[in-house]
């Protein structure tokens, strides 16, 4: 039992405790942030470069034991990403940093190509089993069984591969010497400029290379020849598979549904045909929109809202141009395992791929315009040079 004295002492404290806590006036908040905003831009470059390297570093081995286990493909994908951002720290600062050869930029290049392959294939993996298959006949679905098969195997070969570099002295050397660095970071005198000045000067490089791709000028072909082509070889095939069984199915070239008939089906089977072929410029926007996008992210703090919210358009851009790549290495790898005329056994799946594609494109096509125009542009450039202070 409580004494009279620990029964008073607990009441006292449990009537404080019901207090209101005091709040601090929004002046004083609003000066308090300022404070350690300015805290942030005052930081010397040098040493923003090295503890983003550590936290990044970190990352990625904190998920190692769990991707040598296997039993969740998200702990590579996690991993992949701490291995990126480490990355990007690296390119972003690499005028002012002195780094040893085993963890430049080109050296960690191995690393990033064992784990991305053990990676895409997890994500095709997925795609066709969880996204695809469920949909198709069961004669497909066979004919999918098998490929599937064989690309968990070809992802077993992979991850051996990534087993043994992760295991071996390369990996070790990286990790090492990154960790001898960090405690004794080397640099050449810009590192003492601080991170609020050098802002503009580390983001607008990387911003002009993106905007100056090509990939923003790529389209379709839409002359009048080539529709015109296309869309007759597509009613032959169509008509021919409509005769030879007596109702419609599904060929290569059907990726639109019964009731849409006209300019979209044109449309839609030139963009499949010249996404197979012609496509891949696209892949190569979305790499360098991969990097502005990590580049921007990491300054991200320095920035308003309006910032944060272009990061999300980065972001968006980079999936619906990654899912269309996606596709791409899809077919190729299909054509390996299947053969050329694989679509032509997988009738249902390829259409299920041609409505998918076409759905992106649409969303992918205002962006494209957008940030082709001299008023985006105009912001984004702006909108670098006016960090928050």
């Amino acid at each position: 039992d409580k004494t009279p004295t620990q029964s008073k002492s607990s009441q006292s404290k449990s009537s404080q405790s019901k207090l209101p806590q005091a709040k601090l006036p929004q002046a004083k908040l609003a000066q308090l942030r300022a404070s350690q905003k300015t805290d942030i831009n005052s930081r010397p470059l040098g040493v923003y470069a090295s503890k983003a390297m550590d936290k990044h570093l970190k990352k990625m081995v904190r998920h190692e034991a769990a991707v040598l286990k296997d039993t969740n493909i998200e702990e590579l994908h996690q991993m992949r990403i701490g291995l990126r951002r480490l990355r990007t720290t690296i390119q972003t600062f690499e005028t002012v940093l002195e780094l040893p050869e085993p963890i430049q930029d080109t050296a960690l290049k191995p690393l990033a190509k064992c784990l991305g392959r053990v990676r895409d294939l997890d994500v095709l993996l997925e795609t066709l089993r969880d996204r695809h298959r469920p949909h198709l006949p069961s004669k497909e679905q066979k004919i999918l069984d098998r490929i599937l098969v064989k690309l968990q195997k070809k992802r077993d070969r992979n991850f051996k591969r990534m087993v043994q570099f992760l295991k071996g002295s390369d990996y070790k050397a990286i990790k090492q010497t990154f960790r001898v660095w960090i405690k004794n970071p080397q640099s050449n005198p810009t590192a003492n400029l601080k991170i609020g000045l050098s802002l503009p000067d580390l983001l607008l490089p990387v911003l002009s290379q993106t905007l100056l791709h090509p990939g923003w000028l790529a389209t379709p072909d839409r002359s009048l020849e080539t529709v015109q082509s296309k869309a007759t070889k597509s009613k032959e095939m169509k008509s021919k598979a409509t005769k030879s069984k007596g109702a419609k199915s599904p060929t290569k070239d059907s990726t639109v549904s019964a009731s849409e008939i006209g300019q979209n089906e044109i449309s839609l089977d030139v963009l499949n045909n010249w996404l197979d072929h012609d496509g891949i410029v696209l892949h190569d926007l979305r790499k360098q929109m991969k990097q502005l996008r990590y580049q921007a992210d990491f300054f991200a703090p320095h920035y308003d809202a309006t910032y944060a919210k272009t990061i999300q358009d980065f972001k968006t851009i980079q999936d619906l141009l990654g899912t269309l790549q996606d596709y791409w290495v899809l077919g190729q790898i299909f054509a390996k395992v299947q053969g050329k005329t694989w679509q032509e056994s997988l009738p249902s799946l390829t259409a299920q791929i041609h409505r998918d594609r076409w759905t992106i494109w649409q969303q992918w096509e205002p962006l494209r315009q957008r940030y082709l125009t001299e008023d985006t542009r105009t912001e984004l450039r702006q909108m670098m040079l006016s960090p928050t202070r």
